[in-house]
C-alpha cells in the first residue's frame, strides 16, 4: 500500500495530480477525448491535455485551486499560455487572447457572478493550514479517486 504524502506541501501535490485526473476523464468523451475550452483542439485525456485554471492559484495552498468551476480541460499550449498572461503585466497578443477566450468560455458556461465569485474567493479567501488542512486534503483526495475511477468506468476507459 502506497504511504501518504508527509507534509501539507506533499498532500497539495498528491491531491492536484488526483484532482486535474478527475476533471479530465470527467470532461472526456467516450472515446477518452477532451476539447480544450480555449482553442477547441481535442486530445486524449492523458495525451496533452491539462486542467487548466481559469484564475491561477499563484500560491500553493490558493483557495481556487481545488474549485470544480475555476479548472477545465485546456491544451499544454493554451494552458501555458494563459497562465504567462495572468502572470505577467506585458503579456503577448496570442498570451492575452487565450485569457480572453477563457474568460468568454466561463461567462457563458456559468455567467459572470460566477468569475466573480471566483475573483473574490481568490482574492480574499482563507484556507486551514496544518493538520486541519491535511483531513481536509485526505478526504478530498479520496473524492476525487472515486470520481475519476467512476468516469472512467462509465465511459469504459
Amino acid at each position: 500500500m502506497p504511504r501518504e504524502p508527509a507534509d501539507l506541501k506533499a498532500w497539495l501535490k498528491a491531491t492536484a495530480v488526483d484532482f486535474q485526473r478527475m476533471i479530465r476523464l470527467e470532461a472526456a468523451d467516450s472515446h477518452g477525448v477532451c476539447e480544450c475550452v480555449t482553442c477547441g483542439k481535442r486530445c486524449y485525456w492523458n495525451a496533452g491535455m491539462h486542467a487548466g485554471h481559469f484564475l491561477a492559484a499563484r500560491f500553493a495552498n490558493s483557495p481556487v485551486k481545488f474549485e470544480e468551476s475555476n479548472v477545465h480541460p485546456q491544451c499544454r499550449n493554451c494552458n501555458t499560455d494563459g497562465r504567462v498572461a495572468w502572470m505577467r503585466p506585458h503579456a503577448s497578443k496570442k498570451q492575452e487572447q487565450v485569457q480572453t477566450r477563457y474568460m468568454t468560455w466561463m461567462i457563458r458556461k456559468y455567467g459572470l457572478e460566477e468569475v466573480e465569485r471566483l475573483t473574490l474567493l481568490r482574492n480574499n479567501g482563507k484556507c486551514a493550514t496544518g493538520e486541519e488542512r491535511i483531513s481536509q486534503l485526505r478526504l478530498m483526495r479520496a473524492e476525487y479517486k472515486r470520481r475519476a475511477a467512476a468516469a472512467m468506468e462509465e465511459k469504459g476507459l
